[in-house]
């Protein structure tokens, strides 16, 4: 028995899986697994190939074009410089019969995760297969890797919450910084409307308003913003009433000097954001979507963790018509260089974070 990995080109898998055969569990998981997710099939096989025969410990390097796909193991002699060439046989030629078992994992780009699921086929291959999933996953870069297979789905954290609605995502970050900060309990709708209300520039909500939601919980509360304003006018959702967004904004600044608040305007880079993460703060980062969900669209997490060059996220939205959970959003592993790029948005972009306290430490 081989194993081997095949990365998934993103739109359509249904010939894929057609072609490879692959268990009913496994095919389901792909089919529904779209948007912009990075797919990987992770195979038991029979020995050997067809074809050309076998280069003894060779890897294509890129591919196999004929197909689109990309698989680790033995190359066929005589392939193209990036695979095999067009017209050439398909992966599934160069398997000797369907898989015994398979999994998919799935990461979403620019973070360092991987989550194995929908094992099918021989239950004899299970452990070795995880074990292989795992290890491919590590070498191809991921820092965190998750499982989440048959049964009931564990139960998530109780400072994880998943946004209720399109515009709460604000509420959602916030609750979790209180609670891991140990200001609030487990997370629930009615704070999270509650939290939506006091901060709400409309369809989005403002730095300085849910910074005052923070304080009024008996948080710290620091805001750095690059613009004066930030989500009125860049959030593409604000053209329901922009004029609106921005006499909101302007409210919650002068509520937030009045309070003490502490505010400025200027840049910040990476450094800064894990360097309060790693003196105890929690900070409610403001990203774009686009490609972590692919639509362009503002958007606040919690950063509540950064370690050897790898922050630590809750995000509070999953795409579940994809087959996303709690899983892939709870203490999501982001490399530094990729955060860089996540935490702009808008155009002109513009960046904003708020980071949260106590008093006692």
């Amino acid at each position: 028995m081989v194993f081997r990995a095949i990365t998934v080109p993103l739109g359509g898998s249904g010939d894929l899986a057609a072609g490879l055969d692959l268990p009913a569990v496994t095919a389901a998981a792909l089919a529904q697994a779209g948007g912009v997710l990075v797919r990987t099939l992770y195979l038991a096989t029979p020995d050997g190939l067809v074809a050309d025969g076998l280069v003894a410990d060779g890897l294509v390097a890129d591919g196999l074009a004929a197909d689109g796909l990309a698989i680790e193991g033995p190359t066929p002699r005589g392939s193209a410089a990036n695979g095999l060439a067009p017209g050439g046989p398909t992966t599934s030629d160069l398997l000797e019969g369907p898989p015994q078992a398979a999994l998919l994992g799935y990461h979403r780009p620019r973070t360092a995760q991987e989550k194995l699921t929908a094992f099918g086929g021989s239950a004899e291959w299970r452990d070795g297969l995880i074990e292989f999933a795992d290890a491919e996953a590590r070498r191809r870069g991921a820092v965190s890797v998750k499982t989440q297979f048959e049964g009931a789905l564990p139960p998530r954290p109780p400072s994880y919450y998943r946004q209720s609605t399109e515009f709460t995502c604000g509420p959602a970050a916030l609750m979790t910084g209180l609670a891991r900060i140990g200001l609030a309990g487990a997370p629930d709708q009615a704070e999270e409307l509650q939290l939506w209300r006091e901060a709400t520039t409309i369809l989005a909500t403002d730095p300085y308003g849910l910074a005052l939601a923070a304080v009024r919980r008996g948080a710290t509360a620091e805001v750095v913003a690059s613009a004066e304003s930030t989500l009125a006018r860049t959030n593409p959702l604000a053209v329901v009433d922009r004029g609106a967004g921005e006499f909101f904004e302007q409210v919650y600044r002068a509520q937030a000097r009045a309070a003490g608040i502490p505010g400025e305007v200027r840049g910040f880079d990476v450094a800064e954001v894990a360097s309060r993460v790693q003196a105890g703060q929690v900070v409610i980062l403001l990203v774009d979507e686009l490609e972590m969900h692919g639509e362009a669209c503002p958007h606040w997490v919690a950063v509540t963790g950064f370690e050897a060059g790898v922050a630590f996220v809750e995000d509070p939205w999953t795409d579940s018509d994809y087959g996303e959970t709690w899983i892939d959003a709870h203490e999501l592993a982001v490399r530094e260089e990729d955060l860089a790029a996540l935490m702009w948005t808008g155009d002109p972009p513009v960046q904003a974070f708020i980071a949260l306290g106590r008093e006692d430490s």
